[in-house]
């Protein structure tokens, strides 16, 4: 699995985050820490955590 996706699955269950929200969290944090990073996009991250769930 894809690493990007495993973190926001890891944050999502740590601060119990409704993805969307979670993907702007993400995004905060990258640009606070000065990282050239961007969150999954929101379909994205639902459909592989939907796809867990089952």
């Amino acid at each position: 699995m894809d690493t990007s996706i495993e973190t926001v699955l890891m944050v999502q269950s740590i601060f119990k985050l409704p993805l969307r929200r979670l993907k702007g969290f993400l995004n905060t944090v990258f640009t606070l820490m000065r990282v050239p990073l961007k969150s999954p996009r929101y379909t994205y991250i639902s459909n592989v955590f939907e796809e867990r769930r089952s």
